[in-house]
């Protein structure tokens, strides 16, 4: 039985643990926008069509009030997308809930109320389209389809006659369901595109060892530090001393220690998302907006703690205030000074520079 719960748990959010959805969920959150801008922008522009159109024939003209019952919600819906909900997944949800709402609502009167004698085909149309128009969770779209299910048949038993209130019911239970199984199968599909491609994403940027940002990373996101930056920017470059010394004495494991420290050492000092491991030894950091004194505390705290752990590193900085930033002199700068201190740690007697 716990099994069977687990299951259809399991089915429920899409074949996703709950870590999984929350990894991806920024990633999904900026696609159903960008879809919530382009279908609600296409919505608009039908029906705007179609009151247009109803001031020429006579068919459409009786529809018209029911156009403009969508089309001002509808606008509502772009213009929140559209400027309210970029990091609100909230709202963004209930924005998105609206929309379809509308189209099921615009479904339902049209099949019911407005046309009773004939089976309604819009509404089925909408039922089955609307809800692979973004990504949701199964679990919320399978209690939004019933819900909107039930309110057509209520609409269909109040306002068709009987043989037709019969067909309609029909026609709902069944392509509701299928509407569940199909749009739940399609939602699991997409979440299995999200997870491959966040995957694909981490392994192309991040160095597995460290877990730090990797060279990879470093050469497409320098550049967007210099300009996210109010003021400065400095860039942090760090050679590890004695890594072929460690790894001949005392082995790779070793070796891999003293990089892994190194690179949580310099995330919880500078950063994680401006620090990078950019080849066997060597490490990158950029800190932004910080004066030359506060930058300089923060390597003191840096190499105390590798000093109190036996390891060492060679490290040069450099700073450059806006609007004179170039990353590519930065870094080099940076590189340079490293290096100085690293030829005059190895001119040092062999018992001067011995590390753990």
């Amino acid at each position: 039985m716990r099994r069977a719960i687990s299951q259809l748990r399991y089915y429920l959010q899409g074949g996703l643990t709950d870590e999984e959805y929350a990894q991806l969920s920024a990633e999904i959150q900026r696609d159903n926008r960008k879809n919530l801008l382009i279908f609600s922008a296409v919505s608009c522009l039908l029906f705007l069509t179609l009151i247009g159109v109803s001031f020429f024939s006579s068919i459409a003209g009786n529809n018209r009030y029911l156009y403009l019952f969508v089309l001002v919600p509808d606008i509502l819906v772009f213009t929140v997308a559209r400027q309210s909900v970029k990091d609100n997944s909230k709202l963004l949800q209930a924005d998105i809930y609206v929309f379809l709402s509308l189209l099921l609502i615009f479904g339902i009167w049209l099949g019911t109320a407005h046309i009773p004698d004939k089976p309604a085909v819009t509404f089925i149309a909408v039922l089955l389209i609307a809800p692979l128009l973004f990504t949701l969770k199964p679990s919320r779209v399978i209690g939004f389809i019933v819900f909107y299910a039930i309110a057509f048949i209520i609409a269909a038993i109040s306002f068709e006659p009987d043989w037709v209130a019969r067909t309609d019911t029909l026609n709902c239970c069944v392509y509701a369901a299928i509407s569940i199984v199909v749009s739940t199968y399609l939602t699991k599909l997409k979440y299995q595109r999200y997870l491959y491609e966040s995957r694909v994403e981490y392994l192309s940027t991040t160095d597995l060892l460290t877990g730090l940002r990797n060279r990879n990373a470093f050469e497409r996101e320098a550049p967007a530090h210099a300009d996210g930056c109010a003021h400065s920017l400095h860039c942090i470059y760090l050679d590890a001393n004695g890594l072929h010394e460690i790894n001949n004495a005392q082995g790779h494991a070793s070796g891999d220690a003293m990089l892994k420290f190194i690179g949580a050492a310099m995330q919880e000092e500078f950063g994680k998302s401006s620090t990078y491991r950019i080849g066997g030894d060597e490490f990158v950091a950029f800190v932004s907006d910080k004066s030359a004194a506060h930058v300089q505390q923060l390597i003191a705290n840096y190499e105390a703690r590798l000093e109190k752990e036996g390891y060492c590193c060679s490290l040069g900085y450099a700073g450059m205030q806006r609007p004179d930033i170039d990353v590519n002199k930065l870094v080099n700068e940076a590189e340079r000074k490293m290096r100085a201190e690293k030829t005059s740690f190895y001119q040092q007697p062999q018992s001067k520079r011995e590390t753990r």
